[in-house]
């Protein structure tokens, strides 16, 4: 995945991972492609409900200036529960929804922009989200 152009950054060390997401928005920002597929959920739930959001995607996408395309992946937790082993026969849709800017927000502004953002996958969840079919 690295010849791809995927960078992965170790969480296990705050500082080292800071490090690489700074680096990391530098390499974005002087980049033609300008573009980056980020987890901010960092892992799946247990029940396949949205998770909490972690701050460095976030902080990422404000200090590369560039904005955040929510995306809601449905159907996923029916065909792979998070600790299975079995990949189950079953639909996935992904759906995006409208850019949300962040150029010219600052560090302080991360809070505000994660509910923003998080409100925006929920409310993609919720518009598109089917019951799954019975097994």
């Amino acid at each position: 995945m690295w010849t791809e152009g995927s960078r992965f950054i170790n969480r296990s060390n705050r500082t080292t991972a800071i490090a690489g997401m700074k680096k990391l928005a530098k390499e974005v920002s002087s980049s033609p492609y300008k573009s980056l597929f980020v987890c901010p959920e960092g892992t799946r739930t247990p029940d396949g409900s949205l998770g909490a959001f972690h701050k460095g995607a976030l902080v990422l996408a404000i200090d590369a200036g560039l904005p955040i395309v929510p995306m809601a992946v449905i159907g996923a937790y029916e065909v792979l529960p998070k600790g299975s082993l079995y990949v189950h026969p079953g639909p996935i849709k992904v759906v995006c929804g409208d850019p949300i800017e962040a150029e010219g927000l600052c560090y302080d502004d991360r809070e505000a922009f994660g509910r923003t953002v998080q409100l925006a996958v929920q409310s993609l969840l919720d518009q598109h989200n089917e019951p799954p079919p019975p097994r």
